[in-house]
């Protein structure tokens, strides 16, 4: 009997342990994306014949601006990230109301009205297609606005449009006469040409931004080293009572 019971109380517990585990399962689709789109994991990258694949994550760029967050305070940005497209607040999230779908459209009008009448129009021809540009497009220009730097709001936007039209060229290049096949192909290659430049480049003001932040921290240690003493002495008064108050 006491072996039946341990028995039934052992699997309770390895049941119990594997909530948590399935939550978060269920809980990580959209987080994982996100993420991935700020480390530069695989996004809306164009695979073979102009299908979404694992080429690069659409928006690198997770620090903050310059002299921004520290650590911590860029962790807890990066959760408000996470949390913010899984429940749709902010700007362009889905869920939230008073015209997140147009205030994405008005900033692509704002910085690349060609691509805006695209868009357009292919919302009136495939309402499907549209509604994944767009959500697409949602995610990457909340970033890009997390940035405040207006450079960096127009290179999503372009690279928004670079991935549509690559994306576009790649799935004509499958359809196209051999006569037309060589035009399509240079055409691809110099839109991926400026996309490879436009990542990088977001990636070294990236860079530039960590190693600020990373001298800032630097220096914040030294300071603390060098008042070790006083922290101390103050942190031991307060554990002991016998911190002076006024």
């Amino acid at each position: 009997m006491k072996r039946m019971l341990a028995v039934l109380f052992g699997s309770l517990f390895v049941f119990a342990a594997s909530l948590p585990y399935a939550a978060a399962q269920d809980e990580g689709g959209d987080e994982m994306e996100i993420e991935e789109a700020f480390e530069g994991g695989p996004g809306m990258g164009m695979g073979p014949g102009g299908r979404p694949g694992g080429g690069p994550g659409m928006m690198q760029g997770q620090q903050g601006p310059m002299g921004g967050p520290g650590m911590m305070q860029q962790r807890q940005m990066n959760v408000k990230v996470r949390k913010t497209m899984r429940q749709g607040e902010g700007d362009f999230g889905w869920q939230e109301e008073g015209g997140a779908e147009e205030k994405g459209l008005a900033l692509i009008k704002q910085h690349d009205p060609a691509f805006h009448g695209k868009l357009l129009k292919l919302r009136e021809s495939a309402p499907a297609k549209y509604k994944v540009a767009m959500r697409m497009a949602g995610k990457t220009l909340m970033m890009a606005k997390m940035e405040q730097d207006p450079v960096l709001e127009k290179n999503a936007v372009r690279m928004l449009a670079l991935e549509y039209e690559t994306r576009e060229l790649g799935l004509s290049y499958e359809k196209a006469k051999d006569s037309e096949k060589a035009k399509i192909k240079a055409d691809l290659k110099k839109g991926l040409s400026e996309l490879f430049d436009l990542r990088l480049g977001n990636q070294e003001v990236r860079v530039k931004r960590m190693e600020k932040d990373l001298a800032r921290l630097k220096a914040q240690i030294e300071k603390r080293k060098s008042s070790k003493a006083k922290l101390v002495d103050g942190r031991l008064e307060q554990i002991t009572g016998e911190a002076m108050t006024w």
